[in-house]
């Protein structure tokens, strides 16, 4: 019955080929990992189905709550002799994953804990649910025992050493107090009625070993009382790899900054209402300064700060006065219980705001996070420009000119190449740097290019900005109101200060040289990168005053000279000599074309009948004349054609189509003029003395003259 139900499966799984593949490339997946194992494999007998066992726990499975218990029941059984205690507490007090056991005194518990590995303090460890935070410093010790013990290489199941058992014996004796604890839960004072303004204050600190960060809710109601509580907190343990305080402490600004924003989506509570607090001066310099001046591990986290928040909103707390000293260094339970700081926050956000302390930020004229110092960086380009000028005394074909390139991508990356060798040739074999350049490599290579080409053409100015002195009347640049940021690029300073939403290229862009070669580069990088999208578009991405650099560089462009250059016109024939005779009267000289079938109505109750239409124009004035063709022998025509010249006379030259011109589609209309007979036509015309002209067949453009007025006159029916 078994091997009946096989077969029916497998015949399921062969009627659709996505399945029967999932189903094989699953099972292949199990024996490539180990999971399954065939048992006896035999090649002889293709009927005996193949059989597998898992060597593995299956989840899911009918068995596997008994397998589960049996594994644990027989492992308690292989070691009661070394863990009596342990193996007691799995056959009585244990059902199914749950175990709960009961001692007469906290010694009796530690001792079932006295065989520590890494699997039974982590399961300790993360029995504490505290998702607010509300006793991270309690908390943070233990992850930093488990720091520890990651860094011993145990493995799960491995015995700890004696030290750091102790360690954790000594922080979970002290897990019975949690209950001492007791947290408000509304986050206002309870005697609060009418609140006029809900503010936040999260405060970060760290240390070599941790960092954090706590948030605090300040309330103020109508009658101006406040009150000041905790929200939440947020702990991490510091990198493994070693870092610096002041990078530790940018850690806990971030980390600030993301529990921040987090709180204010949950309580609907604008960013602008939040304050940060900090006791690094290193990381209030770094918030009030421009990202791109630092090495990337500060100006990534530095540009995210600043994204998501105003530098201003950023302050100095000393740090006696920081909460967040205490998440970062961890305290007892004892401790925490009766620490005010922690959870009432300093007392000087329960005053006016203009008694909170004031944050002078000290500058820092050298930091070793900042690329390289304005001074050296400006000395190293004076430098480079000067050994340029020497070399190109010497040789005149100087590898590194920038004429001698026509793509400012390739020029900016050989500029890269060449910074990466002298950088490499002032290092250590195993301190080199290696593979592909990097996005800082390119951005430096670019801005030394930039700095190169102002300093040729702005060389008077740079000295003036550089010793803070007034610029020369004369200048081209004081309209520009200039400046020199802190990579040395000379750029204009506009109206656009505090306008953050923008990216500080727009803020402040950079002057650059119009007569210079490295600016029709970048011009043309532009344009090409924009698809030759014309002069409007280039100049949205560049500046408002490079019009006629853009206009020079596409009158330069091959694909926009192509793409602008205008056919040339057909030269039209000379008009034939029935245009030119000009008559005193109208309809001398006239052209006649068909259209149609319309299908009209003769009168009430009467059928409906196909009519077409006769259409006659003058060659000479191009007046119409439009009469109804009721059918499409040659009578009705000239019954048409004699109507016609009751009206407007007798015509001296007739022009018209040949029959065999006619779209194909037009069945009715090219049947009418193939049973026009052009003899009788000719005969009964030729005796008042008209000519009639046929036109060539094949050949539409000849009755141009006509074929526009039927055009109009389908139109305007």
């Amino acid at each position: 019955m078994a091997l009946q139900r096989l077969r029916n499966t497998e015949k399921k799984i062969e009627k659709d080929p996505v399945v029967k593949e999932a189903y094989e490339t699953t099972l292949q997946t199990y024996l490539n990992k180990g999971y399954i194992t065939e048992v006896n494999p035999n090649e002889n007998f293709n009927d005996i189905p193949i059989r597998y066992e898992f060597k593995t726990l299956v989840f899911g499975v009918n068995a596997s709550p008994f397998l589960a218990q049996y594994v644990s029941r027989h492992n308690a059984e292989l070691h009661k002799e070394e863990y009596p205690r342990a193996a007691e507490t799995v056959f009585s007090s244990t059902y199914m994953d749950d175990s709960m056991d009961s001692v007469s005194t906290v010694e009796e518990e530690s001792d079932n804990y006295t065989t520590l590995t890494k699997r039974t303090i982590l399961r300790k460890i993360a029995t504490i649910f505290d998702p607010h935070g509300f006793v991270a410093p309690y908390i943070v010790r233990a992850k930093i025992l488990m720091q520890e013990l990651w860094l011993a290489g145990l493995n799960w199941d491995e015995i700890v050493p004696n030290e750091m058992n102790k360690t954790f014996l000594r922080w979970l004796s002290e897990l019975k107090e949690l209950k001492q604890i007791k947290i408000p839960r509304c986050i206002r004072h309870e005697s609060y009625v009418q609140l006029k303004r809900v503010t936040l204050h999260a405060f970060g600190d760290a240390s070599e070993k941790a960092y954090g960060s706590v948030v605090y809710a300040r309330c103020e109601d109508s009658d101006n009382n406040i009150s000041v509580r905790l929200v939440a907190a947020k702990s991490r343990v510091a990198l493994v790899k070693t870092i610096s305080i002041p990078r530790l402490e940018l850690l806990a600004a971030v980390l600030c900054l993301i529990l921040t924003l987090s709180i204010c989506a949950a309580l609907n509570i604008c960013i602008n209402n939040c304050t940060f607090w900090t006791d690094s001066m290193n990381v209030l310099h770094w918030i009030r300064n421009r990202s791109t001046i630092f090495k990337p591990f500060v100006a990534n986290r530095i540009g995210e700060i600043q994204y998501h928040s105003n530098p201003i909103q950023w302050r100095h707390v000393q740090g006696k006065q920081n909460p967040a000293d205490i998440l970062s260094r961890g305290c007892s339970i004892s401790y925490l219980e009766t620490n005010e700081l922690w959870w009432n926050a300093p007392e000087f956000l329960k005053k006016n705001e203009c008694e909170w302390p004031k944050s002078k930020v000290e500058f820092s004229h050298e930091n070793s996070e900042i690329k390289k110092s304005k001074k050296k960086m400006q000395f190293e380009v004076q430098t480079m420009h000067t050994q340029s000028a020497d070399v190109q005394t010497y040789n005149k074909e100087w590898r590194l000119d920038p004429k001698r390139y026509s793509s400012w991508t390739k020029l900016v990356r050989v500029y890269a190449w060449v910074m990466r060798f002298v950088e490499n040739c002032k290092r250590t074999k195993t301190a080199r740097i290696e593979g592909q350049l990097g996005a800082n490599e390119i951005h430096d290579a670019e801005v030394k290019l930039i700095i190169k080409a102002q300093r040729s053409h702005y060389k008077e100015e740079f000295t003036c900005l550089f010793k803070q002195k007034e610029l020369p009347k004369d200048s081209k640049l004081i309209k520009l109101n200039p400046k020199i940021d802190g990579e040395g690029v000379i750029r204009s300073d506009g109206r656009l200060k505090y306008a953050e939403m923008l990216s500080y290229g727009c803020r402040y862009p950079v002057i650059l040289p119009r007569h210079d070669w490295i600016t029709e580069l970048i011009v043309r990088h532009f344009h090409e990168d924009s698809g030759h999208s014309g002069t409007n578009y280039t100049l949205s991405v560049l500046s408002t005053s490079a019009r006629e650099v853009i206009r020079a560089v596409e009158n330069k462009c091959t694909k926009c000279k192509l793409r602008k250059a205008r056919p040339k016109e057909q030269i039209m024939a000379p008009l034939p000599n029935i245009r030119h005779n000009m008559p005193l009267r109208a309809f001398v000289h006239v052209a006649v074309d068909y259209a149609g079938p319309f299908v009209t109505v003769q009168g009430r109750g009467k059928r409906r009948e196909k009519r077409y239409l006769c259409l006659f124009t003058c060659l000479s004035t191009r007046a119409v004349h439009l009469e109804i063709a009721f059918g499409m022998d040659v009578d009705s025509f000239l019954n048409a054609f004699y109507r016609m010249v009751s009206r407007r006379g007798l015509p001296k030259t007739m022009l018209s189509d040949n029959g065999s011109n006619f779209v194909r589609a037009d069945k009715e209309l090219k049947q009418l003029l193939q049973c026009l007979d052009q003899d009788k036509i000719i005969e009964n015309t030729a005796n008042k003395g008209i000519q009639w002209q046929f036109i060539p067949p094949f050949a539409p453009h000849w009755g141009g003259v006509h074929e526009i007025m039927i055009k109009s006159a389908k139109r305007a029916t």
